[in-house]
């Protein structure tokens, strides 16, 4: 999971920084610190958030040529978002 991605989730999923951060089991203000890039390579951070998001159905896509994204699954099937890579 990469910075773009984990905004795209919790984007996708409607929550707020709250939210997630709560899900996650970590502050709000550690939660904005990875957000912005600060503390993006800590890895208990990133294990919660990834735990918590696919928790909550979304799934990491990772590059396959036409860039990375996430998925979530619901009711009505599966929503794919993408990040498409500038080549």
């Amino acid at each position: 999971m990469n910075l773009v991605q984990l905004r795209m989730a919790r984007a996708g999923l409607g929550w707020s920084q709250e939210r997630l951060a709560e899900a996650a089991d970590m502050s709000l203000y550690a939660y904005k610190g990875v957000e912005e890039g600060r503390w993006l390579g800590m890895e208990l951070y990133m294990s919660r958030l990834r735990a918590a998001l696919e928790q909550a159905g979304i799934t990491f896509l990772d590059d396959d040529g036409s860039g990375f994204g996430v998925r979530r699954k619901g009711a009505s099937g599966a929503e794919v978002w993408r990040h498409l890579s500038v080549r």
